[in-house]
């Protein structure tokens, strides 16, 4: 009897030890759904909207010599500031100095006899004809020597503007061609940051230059503009330069270029991405068009009816909201009705939803860490 018990209290201990060693269960609710997700903000009546940019350099030349020849002397390296002027690269002069003595020979000795010519023909030693020859040919090697002038100074490359040199393409004693790109310079001192505007946006910008008169300077600099880079948390205060007005063909979207100082505390290099901020309640924004969401919220019922799924907050279910659309924009989509500030929308995981399914939102940390390689963020906030 007693070992009986002793068998009974070690199968329960065990028993016990066994249940201890299991992890514990989810604590989610069962049947709930980890989304992303995205908080629709007051747009309405153009106040702030951010976009992604690119930046390039605001004056930009790609350099090259108008004659052939071998590299003899190179003056420069990438990266180097440069001033307008400043001797940048040199061709072998050698066959470009024997040409141009050449040349001069040929044009004194036809000079010498044009001047003869003429005092020839007055006298009537020689025809008409006969000086007319010598004529032609005075011109003809005049030109040849100005030709072979102007040749040996195109073997010396100058900065056409102070700039930084941005790509060396050649080295030296290298033998390149006429036209052939051998230095790209870019303005060391003004960068433009380029973005892409929706329609929107660029029909107020001219709606406000017709009313003003006063040109798309003004009235792109009504918008108020500040820059941030990666890895820096200062703003930069940018100036409207100009507005396609043709649109993209695939993302019906129109380039806006600001411009602004190159940064002294950051390096800054045309092609790197920037984070571009617009104050539009300078202008007469059309309010039709209020909301701008991740084109990934945007779903279909079984009519065919576009519409998204919006999150309760109080009961965490998800419901069907049918909304109508406007313009594509990069990865975001216009919503002209159907949505209201604050409402809660699934970015990513709709295609898994039903009405009155329970979901978990995915925190703003973790979303940021999804989107981090995605230059292409969208317009409002995301919710966490």
């Amino acid at each position: 009897m007693y070992r009986s018990l002793s068998l009974t209290v070690l199968s329960c201990a065990s028993l016990f030890l066994a249940a201890c060693d299991k992890p514990v269960a989810e604590t989610h609710e069962v049947g709930s759904r980890l989304v992303k997700s995205f908080t629709i903000q007051d747009a309405g009546g153009g106040q702030l909207r951010q976009f992604p940019a690119t930046i390039d350099a605001h004056r930009k030349a790609d350099l090259a010599f108008r004659v052939s020849g071998n590299i003899k002397e190179l003056l420069v390296l990438e990266g180097q500031k440069v001033t307008a002027g400043e001797v940048l690269m040199r061709l072998d002069q050698t066959d470009f100095e024997i040409t141009r003595k050449d040349r001069q020979a040929r044009f004194s000795r036809a000079s010498n006899d044009f001047k003869r010519g003429k005092e020839l023909v007055g006298k009537g030693h020689i025809s008409r004809t006969d000086f007319d020859q010598l004529e032609a040919e005075f011109t003809s090697t005049k030109a040849a020597l100005q030709q072979a002038k102007q040749d040996l100074l195109y073997t010396t490359l100058t900065a056409p503007f102070d700039g930084s040199i941005a790509a060396r393409l050649v080295e030296q004693h290298e033998e390149i061609r006429a036209k052939q790109t051998v230095i790209e310079l870019r303005d060391a001192e003004q960068l433009d940051v380029i973005f892409d505007a929706p329609e929107n946006l660029i029909r107020s910008l001219k709606r406000t230059v017709v009313e003003e008169k006063e040109g798309p300077s003004k009235a792109g600099n009504d918008i108020k503009v500040s820059v941030k880079f990666d890895g820096s948390d200062q703003s930069y205060p940018a100036s409207f330069k100009e507005a396609s007005t043709r649109a993209d063909p695939k993302t019906q979207t129109f380039k806006v270029t600001y411009t602004l100082p190159t940064p002294d505390d950051l390096r800054v290099l045309p092609g790197m991405t920037a984070h571009l901020t617009a104050d539009l309640s300078a202008l007469d924004m059309d309010d039709s068009l209020i909301y701008s969401v991740p084109l990934g919220a945007l779903s279909a019922d079984a009519n065919l009816q576009a519409g998204v799924w919006r999150v309760n907050p109080d009961s965490m279910q998800v419901d069907f909201q049918p909304v109508t659309t406007g313009n594509m924009q990069a990865d975001s989509v216009q919503i002209l009705s159907g949505l209201n500030e604050g409402d809660i929308i699934v970015t990513a995981g709709s295609a898994y939803l039903s009405k009155g399914m329970t979901v978990r939102l995915m925190p703003n940390k973790e979303q940021a860490e999804h989107r981090k390689n995605d230059p292409a963020k969208p317009v409002n906030a995301e919710q966490g």
